[in-house]
């Protein structure tokens, strides 16, 4: 088939015509971003299928093109399902975070078994196996064009408030999520979760003891962390992982608990969560220096943030930074209390402007109102010590950065400073590194 890609620079859009290619189809694509961006002269009447994505609006020149021609088109997640429908088996990650990585995971223990991989984050994926993971984003439901084999659904906490109107609203597009799988699996720590993985006849992992899958027995070195792998009060084995967190213990028990309820021999389980080293910008380490670690991180939602803060403390900083590109003005607007909370548990917070995505500028969203609730918070508590600074543009943080990382090589202390968001913070993170 010949296929054209309108957007072909978003993560799952890459990744789709990567597994298109492998198949035998003649792919293209075009994207804003590119030097050429968008064309009418890039759709011709030989093509079989124009694939896009939501971000695309409909007078878009390429899909007026297309219609003109009766050229299919298809929107990026209906896609997805469709190609899916191709594979014996589809593995869905899904869940308001965690999803990347789990999927990571998850993919590293089926690898020697045939696994195509569609995860949204950079990562060494391979494009051939009649295995099929695939990250499944709940926004704007989309998710609900697959019918998985597994579904997994790591937390729902809500998110995207510039779609969803509240958390009913949002569990809802989980619960018909649920109903569209053969099998799942939910985080049974979460009621909810819990509840539904029991309407359904699924299983649940997590750290309470009602859950089918626990984690016990969690330890830290200095290589990563290890736990006891149960299934229905019974130790099954002792998994290792190469990073921190109880986070990242449940992203592995949830990736575990997939494979062996579909019977993957544990050696594979084991194997498969001690080769993976981790996605790309989730606590990744930019540079080590002057008592002084930069990590670039992914968190853009409060329960991410309190995570990311939680497992960098267990590593005994004596100072933490964190710099921060709020993502999306609707997000900011109605989770600025959850955000400002998590945020304190840092010393030294930066907040940068918000990086829009699909939005208009929105007042009450703007990052000047986080900085004046964080504001607000110090004020009002015990945490004076605590250093809150707004930055209109990064060019203004480097100097600021560079104080700290002075005091660093005069002093015998270890400093983390972490950039995270889902903008474009992690380019501004490696360029100031270099």
């Amino acid at each position: 088939m010949l296929i054209h890609f309108v957007g072909c620079r978003g993560a799952s859009m890459s990744r789709l015509m990567a597994i298109c290619r492998s198949r035998g189809d003649t792919v293209t694509g075009s994207d804003s971003s590119l030097g050429f961006g968008h064309s009418r002269d890039n759709i011709h009447k030989n093509l079989n299928l124009v694939v896009y994505t939501n971000a695309v609006k409909e007078d878009n020149c390429e899909l007026v093109r297309a219609r003109e021609f009766n050229i299919p088109l298809v929107e990026r997640a209906e896609f997805l399902g469709q190609l899916s429908k191709n594979f014996a088996a589809v593995f869905a990650v899904s869940g308001t975070h965690g999803k990347t990585t789990t999927s990571g995971l998850l993919c590293e223990i089926l690898r020697p078994l045939g696994c195509t991989m569609h995860i949204g984050g950079e990562y060494n994926q391979d494009n051939s196996g009649n295995f099929f993971v695939t990250e499944a984003c709940e926004y704007k439901r989309s998710f609900l064009s697959l019918c998985p084999t597994t579904a997994l659904i790591l937390n729902a906490e809500l998110d995207h408030t510039d779609y969803f109107v509240s958390y009913n609203d949002y569990f809802s597009a989980f619960k018909e999520f649920a109903k569209k799988s053969k099998r799942i699996i939910t985080f049974g720590d979460d009621e909810n979760l819990f509840n539904l993985a029991k309407e359904f006849n699924g299983k649940t992992f997590g750290l309470n003891y009602k859950n089918d899958y626990q984690a016990k027995n969690i330890k830290s070195n200095k290589f990563g962390t290890e736990f006891d792998f149960y299934f229905l009060n019974e130790k099954i084995c002792r998994l290792k992982i190469n990073t921190f967190g109880t986070h990242n213990v449940l992203n592995a028990l949830a990736a575990a608990s997939v494979a062996y309820e579909n019977g993957v021999d544990i050696s594979l389980i084991k194997s498969g969560l001690l080769r993976c080293r981790g996605v790309k910008r989730r606590f990744e380490l930019l540079a080590k220096k002057f008592n002084t670690n930069i990590y670039s991180d992914y968190a853009h939602h409060p329960s991410e943030i309190a995570a990311l803060l939680k497992g960098v403390k267990e590593q005994r900083f004596s100072s933490v930074t964190i710099i921060f590109e709020p993502h999306t003005y609707t997000r900011t607007a109605s989770l600025k209390k959850e955000f400002a909370k998590e945020l304190l548990n840092a010393d030294n917070i930066f907040i940068m402007p918000v990086f829009a995505a699909r939005e208009v500028y929105n007042a009450n969203g703007d990052s000047k109102v986080l900085y004046k609730e964080l504001l607000e918070r110090v004020c009002n508590s015990e945490m004076k010590n605590t250093s809150i600074e707004f930055f209109p543009c990064f060019d203004s943080l480097y100097d600021k950065l560079d104080s700290i990382i002075e005091y660093n090589k005069k002093h015998i202390c270890t400093n983390a400073i972490i950039f995270t968001g889902a903008g474009t913070i992690d380019k501004y993170a490696r360029e100031f590194c270099e």
